[in-house]
């Protein structure tokens, strides 16, 4: 008998190894290093920040006031340009070239740029913006919106405006000739666009923060139920949604922070 218990044993652990470095070889094969972004000090004000392009072959990230770009499939990183302070947003502008930057120490806050041109301002020599569907109309300064983000077209774009009643979602076109107000005041942050056209957004009530598919309306049951914080996004296809969240026993570790894939049977689960 103990001849056939220690081959059972072996065969056991055997197995158990071949299964996991499988199940290694699976997870490390849905990753890929594409670039290092230092971070200019330890508090989390100078944390870089990064965004893909809409076409998925670019990724953008900052160091500081430095903002770079770089192959997804490799190559050398090119610096695209200097902010006069730190750098605390970064989005694809549509399928073009271009990316949407947040410049924390200049005003205009909000500028554009590629690897074909310079920096310019995003809403040109505009210093504000007007809601022209409200009536009366309601106007704010161009300095005051956070957290952009272009459609995947590039002909609008999202954002929070915070006002003394509470936090708006404002929609506006790239040029900021037109805007119009689509959820608010509410304890609201980081919009997103779905594959379909629809703003999506973080709502905070009852010490919660949770995904509204469409913002404002009822957020999604997430199961297993977590809160969702930081940016999100929407994949192409248009059934799954990728998040940030945290919740007690359990964490979602993606590449970097904690996150998991949201797909369209609402159960929450690492990408």
């Amino acid at each position: 008998m103990r001849p056939l218990l220690i081959v059972t044993l072996l065969a056991a652990a055997f197995f158990a190894a071949y299964w996991s470095q499988r199940r290694g070889a699976e997870r490390d094969a849905r990753l890929s290093y594409v670039t290092t972004a230092y971070q200019s000090g330890v508090v989390g004000y100078r944390d870089p920040v990064g965004a893909f392009s809409i076409d998925g072959r670019r990724v953008a990230f900052t160091e500081g006031r430095h903002l770079f770009e770089v192959p997804v499939a490799g190559g050398v990183r090119s610096e695209l340009g200097l902010a006069d302070g730190q750098i605390r947003h970064l989005s694809a502008f549509g399928p073009s070239t271009e990316w949407i930057f947040e410049d924390t120490g200049a005003s205009p806050r909000w500028w554009v740029v590629s690897a074909g041109a310079s920096k310019r301002p995003l809403f040109g020599a505009r210093t504000e913006i007007t809601a022209t569907a409200d009536t009366p109309a309601t106007s704010v300064r161009v300095d005051a919106f956070r957290q952009l983000a272009a459609s995947p077209d590039g002909r609008w774009i999202v954002g929070v405006v915070a006002r003394s009643a509470g936090l708006e979602v404002w929609r506006l076109s790239a040029d900021g000739q037109s805007a119009e107000i689509v959820h608010g005041p509410a304890a609201v942050s980081f919009p997103a666009w779905t594959a379909s056209g629809d703003i999506a957004c973080i709502l905070a009530s009852d010490g919660r923060a949770q995904l509204s598919g469409a913002c404002g309306e009822t957020p999604v049951t997430l199961n297993p139920s977590i809160n969702v914080n930081r940016p999100i996004a929407f994949q192409p296809s248009a059934t799954e949604r990728l998040f940030r969240g945290r919740q007690t026993k359990r964490r979602f570790r993606p590449i970097c922070g904690n996150g998991g894939i949201l797909s369209k049977t609402e159960r929450a689960h690492p990408p």
